[in-house]
């Protein structure tokens, strides 16, 4: 056993250096990290464009003459979905990094469904008032690509909608977003904002859609800092709705439990992978304004002594969780081996480790990287010696 030094760099903080014991192998690997920080996504719609959104529902709500059913309408689906029209190889892409804050309470008086801190507030009085759900990695090409679309989390009317927005927003703003209003059977309203520019549905206010049908593709129009869904619903009357069931009332947040049971299950999700990549140049930092993310895979090398990378991008870390790589020979056996804990909480971080060919003991084949988190997740990849 030896003692290697990992560099944890954390966005938006301070570089520092820790101590970390590891379990190698035939030689020691040292590993590097950094945490992506997804604190605030957005700033909330300017005042004059929620209220002019607000006004524009209701509007069409009267016109139209929507009824409200007794029966509470559930979400039966994830808003922000994986696009199976196309190609999509990673494990997953998305997170959630704010939720409802359930505590009326500011500056920095947080609670969320869970009781825990996991949303925002600001100085001026305002509650995170709904769920962002933040594509990542690889942002900006997950986004040009369209390798994840926006559906509609009810059945329900659309009642107001905007396109043709600036989409590409790395910073707060007033600007106003592209969006969809879909009001539901029970009189709530479902928003979806910061949809990508041209592509928000083309049915027209006043139409139906079905629960799960395509409503646009998440993008960074309004006040926003990089490409993420926020999904809010509110009642009758336009308060805010937490989707989630909670036990935590702080501030009186209406809750029902909106979401059905495996929508509900994606709150708080334990720690999970999802993308691992091999690269002969150390990794990108994964977010830059607006630029398209250099994501290849290299695994096949030739026989001389090349570094590599092995890189991992997870979500949800606890402090408790651990993860493990482990390196294998063609013949199955351990080459190298080595576990990190992670110590304190990571929405989103990710890992890399370098590594090389012994040219005089490792032999021609196919080889094995893994990575393990203590949750359980854990995903492979081979790459060859030729």
């Amino acid at each position: 056993m030896r003692r290697q030094h990992y560099l944890l760099l954390a966005l938006l903080a301070a570089f520092a250096w820790a101590e970390h014991t590891i379990l190698v192998g035939d030689e020691p690997l040292e590993f590097f990290g950094q945490e992506q920080s997804f604190d605030e996504l957005e700033r909330p719609v300017a005042a004059h464009i929620r209220d002019e959104i607000m006004r524009q529902t209701n509007e069409t709500i009267a016109r139209l003459g929507l009824k409200t059913k007794r029966a509470t309408t559930y979400l039966s689906h994830m808003p922000l979905v994986i696009n199976s029209a196309v190609s999509f190889t990673d494990y997953y892409m998305f997170l959630i990094t704010n939720y409802v804050d359930r505590n009326s309470a500011t500056p920095n008086q947080i609670r969320d469904y869970k009781c825990g801190t996991r949303s925002y507030d600001l100085s001026s009085g305002y509650n995170h008032q709904g769920i962002d759900m933040a594509i990542w990695p690889f942002y900006w090409k997950r986004t040009a690509n369209n390798n994840s679309k926006v559906v509609a989390a009810a059945a329900g009317t659309i009642v107001s909608k905007d396109d043709g927005h600036f989409d590409r927003e790395c910073a707060m703003n007033n600007n106003a977003p592209n969006y969809v209003a879909v009001r539901h059977g029970d009189g709530n309203v479902a928003y979806y904002y910061h949809l990508k520019s041209g592509t928000v549905t083309t049915k027209s206010v006043g139409s139906t859609v079905a629960a799960g049908e395509l409503l646009g593709y998440p993008g960074s129009s309004g006040s926003s800092t990089g490409p993420h869904l926020h999904f809010e619903l509110q009642n009758s009357v336009g308060q805010v709705l937490d989707p989630y069931a909670s036990d935590c009332n702080a501030g009186g947040v209406p809750s029902e439990g909106y979401w059905a049971a495996s929508a509900q299950a994606q709150g708080y999700r334990p720690g999970y992978i999802l993308a691992m990549r091999i690269r002969t140049t150390p990794p990108d930092a994964p977010y830059q304004c607006y630029a398209l993310e250099d994501d290849s895979d290299v695994t096949s090398f030739g026989y001389s002594n090349q570094n590599f990378y092995f890189v991992v991008y997870i979500a949800q870390a606890e402090a408790t969780d651990t993860l493990t790589l482990t390196i294998r020979r063609p013949n199955g056996s351990i080459r190298n081996q080595v576990t990190l804990n992670f110590g304190q909480y990571y929405a989103a971080s990710w890992w890399y480790w370098n590594w090389s060919f012994d040219t005089s003991s490792d032999p021609r084949g196919t080889y094995s990287v893994s990575f393990a988190l203590a949750t359980g997740n854990n995903w492979t990849k081979n790459f060859v010696r030729n």
